[in-house]
């Protein structure tokens, strides 16, 4: 089956710094496409964009601010040395103690984020309220199929996706298969994520998987190598079960 050019995405999400650009691609195979991509925790960002955060919509931007009428305490929470150690400020603004915790907690510890407020409201007894979320710093070096996005789609290609036929994927079916890249570059934890019409060619799909060539794993500035969640998708790109993925189609392979 011929496979065409690849069709540049446009970036979507949290753009990450500290590691090199990579170009999003899609590859179409007459009526259905397919990627790879690597998905990521709710909230994640660089140290470099933890630098520049000046308030909590700078690291969460979903983060709704227009509920909060006053703050009475914004507290962070994360692990150093094994220990939690935390830091309060009065508002939504980042102090340097805040922000000098986030950048010296344990790597790929989750940093806890509490905030205490009087909402937005036109209640005549406004109670405190209290909103959480949590976010984590990625890896500077994520994980990577060895020898490339070429030889990855190479490798794909022969071994299942020429062998998929354009009836296979009717409508917004899609198959796709999640996996993760463990510390020892491994493949981990292959499940199907959604099912096509085609049971057979789900098999083959989570067989190809599985049998892949080791990664090279993500890994911080300090050295640590770390797990990475990836999805394969192969079908209609259209299918709204895409939203429930959190993948970035801007972030691929080297």
């Amino acid at each position: 089956m011929k496979k065409t050019l690849p069709i540049l995405f446009t970036v979507i999400l949290i753009t990450l710094s500290s590691i090199n650009n990579i170009t999003a691609q899609e590859i179409s195979l007459n009526n259905f496409s397919y990627q790879v991509a690597k998905v990521y925790p709710y909230i994640a960002i660089s140290k470099k964009e933890l630098a520049e955060a000046k308030i909590l919509k700078d690291i969460n931007k979903r983060y709704p601010d227009d509920w909060v009428r006053e703050y009475k305490s914004v507290e962070i929470a994360t692990v150093k040395n094994g220990k939690t150690i935390k830091a309060i400020s009065p508002d939504d603004t980042l102090s340097k103690e805040q922000k000098s915790i986030i950048l010296s907690a344990d790597v790929d510890a989750e940093v806890v984020v509490t905030i205490n407020y009087l909402p937005e409201n036109n209640l005549k007894d406004n109670d405190l309220k209290e909103f959480d979320f949590s976010f984590w710093i990625n890896p500077e070096k994520e994980a990577n199929f060895k020898g490339g996005e070429e030889k990855l789609y190479t490798y794909l290609n022969q071994k299942v996706l020429n062998q998929i036929s354009d009836s296979t994927y009717k409508d917004y079916a899609v198959s796709i298969i999640n996996f993760t890249i463990d510390p020892a570059g491994n493949i981990i934890d292959p499940l199907i994520f959604q099912k096509s019409e085609n049971d057979d060619i789900d098999a083959l799909l989570l067989e190809t998987i599985c049998n892949m060539p080791k990664w090279s794993p993500a890994e911080y500035s300090n050295g640590l190598k770390v797990k990475q969640e990836m999805t394969f998708i192969v079908g209609n790109m259209e299918n709204c079960i895409l939203n429930t993925i959190n993948f970035r189609p801007d972030r691929f392979l080297e």
